[in-house]
């Protein structure tokens, strides 16, 4: 990817950080500037890409003027590599998204990955044929040139990809039945199971009320409604499933309210006050304010 990505991050550092390029280029645009590219950051990278492919004709025009013109932009071979990555970072981002956010189980990431192992497989198979279905900017792009597609290009680049994938959550695919049972006790083969959970998981699954509790409520909710007396095996069983944390969702949600608690109004400067703090921000509990103001016998302290 850094044959493409390299010429692009150099473009536009040239067009932002110089401001007599950056004003003279906003000229010609007119709005919707370039966006910055940071390593830090996959999200923009996909936007990076795409936003210099819809550019591209203007970028030309604005390097021949600076006499620095740009080779890549004449060679399709390289235009097609960039606009099958735009298409590629495009859905790639979108399961960063989807891998994002609050109340992400492991049920949840790991149905999301399996998803988009598939859509390798499918995207594969259709741009060997060259069908363009789920690739927008190179289907653009093939009316406007000539020059072959590279199939060989893509098809090894989706490979490598589809392998990193598969390395990469292997250790998920070794507990896939676990996963399943975890999150859907209801349509489980009794005859699978670890002995331990048998006699349990059968009472679980001849209860309508659970069932109904199962159909209307989060997954969270319900293992925590289930009698500890009646499932103690099961509730060992989903607490250890529901400790994998897929995600830094809260790791993140926490530096986030650090940097909105560290500002110029802060009532006090010591950490046990900033933890504190994050503790109330990031937790779901909400504080008993009137019992704790009722415990105190004075409200403020004096001056």
């Amino acid at each position: 990817m850094s044959e493409v990505l390299k010429p692009v991050i150099s473009t536009v550092n040239f067009i932002r950080s110089f401001g007599l390029n950056h004003r003279q280029f906003l000229e010609e645009i007119g709005e919707n500037d370039l966006p910055y590219h940071t390593a830090v950051r996959w999200l923009s990278c996909g936007k990076v890409l795409q936003r210099f492919f819809e550019l591209r004709a203007v970028i030309e025009i604005f390097f021949n003027e600076k006499h620095r013109p740009l080779t890549e932009l004449q060679n399709n071979a390289w235009l097609w590599k960039l606009a099958f990555y735009v298409d590629l970072t495009k859905h790639v981002n979108e399961l960063n998204l989807r891998l994002q956010g609050e109340n992400q189980h492991l049920p949840d990431l790991y149905t999301n990955i399996k998803s988009f192992r598939k859509k390798l497989i499918l995207f594969q198979s259709q741009l060997r044929n060259k069908c363009f279905s789920h690739f927008k900017t190179c289907e653009i792009f093939s009316h406007t040139t000539e020059t072959e597609f590279p199939i060989d290009f893509a098809i090894e680049t989706l490979s490598a990809l589809k392998i990193n994938f598969d390395t990469r959550f292997s250790d998920f695919d070794a507990i896939a039945n676990q996963i399943k049972i975890f999150q859907d006790p209801f349509d489980t083969d009794i005859e699978i199971l670890a002995p331990e959970l048998q006699m349990e998981m059968i009472d679980l699954q001849c209860s309508d009320i659970i069932k109904n509790k199962y159909q209307n409520s989060s997954l969270l909710e319900f293992y925590k409604s289930l009698p500890l007396t009646q499932f103690d095996n099961l509730h060992k069983f989903a607490r250890g499933l529901f400790s994998v944390f897929g995600t830094t969702y809260l790791c993140e949600k926490t530096f986030s309210k650090m940097k909105y608690i560290k500002n110029v109004y802060r009532s006090k400067l010591t950490d046990e006050h900033l933890k504190s703090l994050l503790i109330i921000g990031t937790s779901k509990i909400s504080p008993q304010l009137q019992t704790i103001v009722s415990g105190k016998s004075q409200l403020h302290k004096s001056h």
